[in-house]
């Protein structure tokens, strides 16, 4: 994360102002040191926030994180712990009104050609991230 922007949408770990247009490095509130380079002294506070992963598998849910984040859109993570029925959940939330943008950073790399499925000689279906059959264990060959 860069320090473009000044602190927009950036807000203070230990009391939640915003540091919008702040160029120290303290808040004013509560006087928590934070530093705009480092995620882990400040949260992200989001104006309009919307879903925009939900899922069961937390690194599918960073993976999305990293991706927008690198796209420069403000984004930010929750995960909920398992209940007695329902398994844990990761969810990624953004600005309504970088939603469209933010979709589409994830959709232009969801799928390449080399990931799509392919059917071994054994007759097992297998997803195209992988090269050696999880049935048999044969190689998915040239092709």
């Amino acid at each position: 994360m860069s320090a473009e922007g000044k602190f927009a949408g950036k807000a203070c770990i230990g009391c939640g102002y915003r540091l919008d247009g702040i160029r120290s490095r303290q808040c004013p509130e509560c006087g928590k040191v934070f530093d705009p380079d480092d995620p882990l002294t400040f949260v992200i506070q989001l104006d309009d926030p919307v879903i925009l992963v939900n899922t069961t598998i937390t690194a599918e849910a960073h993976n999305a994180m990293a991706r927008v984040d690198a796209a420069g859109i403000p984004a930010t993570i929750e995960h909920a712990a398992p209940g007695l029925i329902e398994p844990a959940r990761s969810v990624v939330w953004v600005d309504r009104a970088d939603l469209d943008r933010a979709q589409g950073v994830l959709a232009s790399s969801v799928e390449s050609p080399s990931s799509a499925p392919w059917t071994c000689a054994c007759g097992a279906e297998v997803d195209g991230d992988f090269e050696v059959c999880w049935q048999c264990g044969k190689s998915r060959g040239p092709g």
